[in-house]
């Protein structure tokens, strides 16, 4: 198994410039979104973002 700690350091990014977020509705389906729309399912996050 792989931590996300570990993909950070994999690809040399720094954890204090990205913020994760945890999806739990129905408003997208998340995998689908995120293999097949990614520009979506990045606007989406966007969205969120601004929601903070």
């Amino acid at each position: 198994m792989i931590t996300v700690k570990q993909i950070f350091k994999i690809y040399d990014l720094n954890s204090s410039k990205i913020t994760l977020v945890r999806h739990g509705n129905k408003e997208i389906p998340i995998l689908d979104t995120f293999q097949n729309d990614f520009d979506r399912l990045v606007a989406y996050q966007s969205f969120l973002l601004l929601r903070r």
